[in-house]
């Protein structure tokens, strides 16, 4: 018996707000300020207006708010819309090659709420809360492995199951801290949400066109079934208590090949596994990124004219070999954001970012013609660069025009690892694509209060405060 169960509970018990380094608080409210412009930003998405109208037709007591929309709902459904908000245009951050803060940040976010919480009690629980989840997903079967005998000869990859379920004790333990749950509830709080978390069927859906809303792991329901775990426990409803340990534990019943006990605790509460963020740049799968920024430099540097290109051909991540970035047809916003053809022709005519995923966007013609002269395949060496370094990801972009002049680029790194310092979004970065998503919808007095409140969060006397001055109307 491993006993990982009990020393993330006794972790989460015994961490204070004054234990947090500068570093990690600052981190933290970064990755508020990220989330909640993405949320704000996904309100013009077909995933966050139908879940909107879900949850307020679930309604119940007003306990929480839906960001950027007035009024309270029940506190689970508050975090379900939520976290189809954050999730909605794939423009949140990526903490150790995962998708977290969608699945961790709604339901801490609503119970805070519901619990008139304070600023420090916040950034407490969505510090745990990011950590757990960081540690569960790196100790656990990831979206790609490389298989290596040891030598410079290695494969990439993907495994049959994977998801993103395993975020749910991350949301848990933060919304036990901000609780109160002591040890015996807490036991059982991960013991109902490991039991109820979703399946992991994001191979099924990368490769079935067109892309479903449902995405790889829909963050609103585990959001939901976050909150609804815990408040059972808190009220004596049992689970089993040692969910993650022993070779029954959480790791096999949910699909993953691979479960490393030591990597998740290992200096549990010194040192920070979530400050290993990539922050995005760009509303679409981070697999076609590094192309992007290519892209986006040849554009720059030669101001070149989308009619006057004949032809891109990218060479990027193995991902983009999968059925839904090879997709031409584009219904739905969440096409688009994994669509290769797509999100380059946006990226030609200049699409402002926070039009990507606009319905006239995507159905521009000139957009869908441009398409057809995108062509990619994977990186010849994408595989040996990441066995030098994990977080490399090599791309090559070659633009022919058509007066027959050939400009290329090449990059190993993406902009936005914090992994890597000189490519590490700045907070100004941020802000400005904070700015960028949430300017649509709040007035600038309210996008400047949003963000002197987050950036000052410590000093914030009740969560409602937050929550209220984020609403568009």
């Amino acid at each position: 018996m491993d006993n990982v169960t009990q020393q993330m509970i006794d972790f989460i018990e015994d961490i204070c707000f004054e234990d947090l380094p500068k570093e990690v608080l600052h981190e933290c409210k970064r990755l508020l300020l990220d989330s909640i412009g993405c949320a704000i930003g996904g309100l013009i998405t077909e995933k966050g207006k139908i879940s909107i109208k879900v949850a307020r037709r679930l309604n119940g007591n007003p306990e929480a708010s839906i960001i950027g929309m007035g009024g309270k709902l029940a506190c689970p459904n508050a975090a379900f819309a939520n976290g189809e908000l954050i999730n909605a245009l794939d423009y949140d951050a990526i903490i150790v090659a995962s998708h977290i803060p969608p699945f961790v940040l709604p339901a801490i976010l609503a119970v805070a709420e519901k619990e008139k919480a304070d600023g420090r009690k916040l950034l407490l629980a969505m510090v745990i809360g990011f950590e757990i989840a960081a540690r569960i997903s790196r100790s656990t079967t990831g979206l790609m492995e490389i298989i290596s005998d040891n030598t410079n000869f290695a494969i990439l990859e993907f495994p049959a199951v994977h998801g993103y379920s395993g975020t749910i004790f991350g949301a848990i333990a933060g919304v036990g801290k901000l609780l109160n749950l002591e040890c015996d509830k807490m036991l059982p709080a991960f013991g109902i949400g490991g039991s109820v978390t979703p399946m992991k069927n994001m191979p099924k859906w990368y490769n079935t066109p067109p892309a479903a809303l449902t995405k790889y792991t829909m963050a609103g329901w585990l959001s939901y079934a976050a909150v609804t775990s815990a408040y059972l426990a808190q009220m004596g409803y049992t689970g089993i208590l040692n969910i993650l340990d022993g070779e029954d534990g959480y790791w096999k019943f949910s699909g993953s090949k691979r479960w490393d006990a030591k990597k998740a605790t290992e200096g549990l509460g010194k040192e920070w596994t979530f400050l290993d963020i990539d922050y995005k740049p760009y509303p679409c799968c981070r697999a076609m990124h590094g192309g992007l920024d290519c892209f986006s430099q040849i554009l720059k540097e030669n101001s070149l004219k989308p009619e006057e290109i004949e032809e891109v051909n990218l060479f990027m991540h193995p991902l983009t070999e999968k059925s839904i970035w090879k997709n031409y047809n584009i219904k739905t916003h969440v096409d688009a954001q994994f669509s290769v053809p797509y999100v380059f022709a946006a990226m030609a005519y200049r699409i402002p970012l926070n039009m990507w995923q606009d319905y006239q966007t995507m159905k521009d013609p000139r957009i869908l013609k441009f398409m057809s002269k995108i062509k990619w395949n994977p990186h010849p060496f994408f595989t040996q660069e990441m066995l030098k370094d994990f977080h490399s990801r090599p791309v090559i972009v070659e633009v022919l025009t058509k007066n027959g002049i050939k400009i290329k680029k090449e990059a190993i790194y993406l902009k936005g690892s914090s992994f890597h310092k000189n490519y590490k979004l700045t907070d100004e970065e941020l802000i400005k694509k904070f700015k960028e998503n949430s300017g649509r919808f709040l007035s600038k007095r309210k996008i400047e209060l949003t963000i002197k409140y987050i950036m000052d969060l410590e000093n914030l006397n009740i969560v409602d405060e937050f929550m209220e001055n984020l609403s568009i109307y």
